[in-house]
């Protein structure tokens, strides 16, 4: 039995593994194997759904443990705990993209909300599909897979038409659970909830722990303890995610100046906001917004 832990480790997700930028990724299971041999307890930063193709193990997302076989999809959401069996046998694709992969051409924060397989409210992580529709979802994985090794960073849109299409396909799959498996719909999920509302609704002038603390009656360490279990992330980090995903819709998507942008999103100064859009994504937002066209 491995050695526990102080904290559980955290895989955030590898933009630049092709080179370019890309918040998307097919993974086979035998790839992530050495990191599942080493960390078999985890939480990821990113969306994961991963389809079972041959064997079968006993694998627990949170505190739901299920015996998984050919066809089983499991759907991860940022912060949720995995499990799997030491020395893993099993073999499948991981479906792993950031979600700003799709918020940032959907423009709608709550998007992948409308999916019952990743809300929060889910019943069940798990899925079946069927023989049929799990050969049109490995068929679609392939095409994914071809479509990124000829990646033009231009041309990432083929991809979202793509993995939104299995998104669409996978609300045919069967959901599995048991009724002791219902998930409880705990105090510190209704906070994480009321936090994510509450973002939505005032990011652009509120960017501050405190006041989210204080609109729900909690301490900003509390606060901050509850969102990393539940989202993997502090509340400042997803607060401020949320706020660098707005700044690249209006660069991308308005002829609002730099200097109008950061008015817009509370920044003291023009140049504070290019520093800081800068040292998240790497680039300036004039030459952002030049990639964008």
């Amino acid at each position: 039995m491995k050695d526990k832990t102080k904290s559980i480790h955290l895989f955030k997700f590898f933009k630049s593994k092709y080179g370019k930028e890309l918040l998307l990724d097919i993974v086979p299971i035998d790839e992530m194997r050495r990191y599942l041999h080493k960390h078999p307890a985890h939480q990821l930063s990113y969306y994961d759904l991963t389809l079972i193709t041959e064997g079968e193990e006993y694998i627990s997302l949170n505190d739901k443990r299920l015996l998984v076989k050919k066809g089983d999809l499991i759907c991860s959401i940022p912060g949720d705990v995995w499990k799997w069996e030491d020395n893993t046998s099993l073999k499948g694709f991981a479906i792993v993209f950031d979600e700003d992969f799709l918020l940032s051409f959907f423009n709608d924060p709550l998007f992948l909300e409308k999916f019952t397989y990743l809300s929060r409210q889910r019943s069940s992580p798990f899925l079946r599909l069927d023989d049929n529709l799990f050969e049109e979802i490995i068929a679609l994985l392939l095409k994914i897979r071809k479509e990124i090794e000829t990646y033009i960073e231009k041309k990432d849109h083929v991809l979202r038409a793509l993995i939104y299409l299995v998104l669409g396909m996978l609300e045919r799959a069967q959901t599995i659970f048991h009724a002791r498996d219902a998930l409880e719909h705990t105090s510190q999920n209704r906070d994480a909830e009321r936090f994510v509302e509450l973002v939505e609704l005032n990011y652009k002038i509120r960017q501050n722990v405190s006041y989210y603390a204080e609109q729900l009656f909690i301490t900003p360490s509390y606060l901050n303890k509850l969102v990393r279990h539940s989202l993997g992330s502090s509340a400042k980090a997803y607060i401020k995610k949320k706020v660098l995903q707005e700044a690249k819709n209006l660069i991308s998507y308005t002829t609002m100046s730099v200097e109008e942008i950061s008015r817009e999103l509370q920044f003291n100064t023009s140049s504070y906001f290019i520093r800081m859009f800068q040292k998240e994504t790497g680039t300036t937002p004039k030459k952002y917004r030049q990639s964008s066209k």
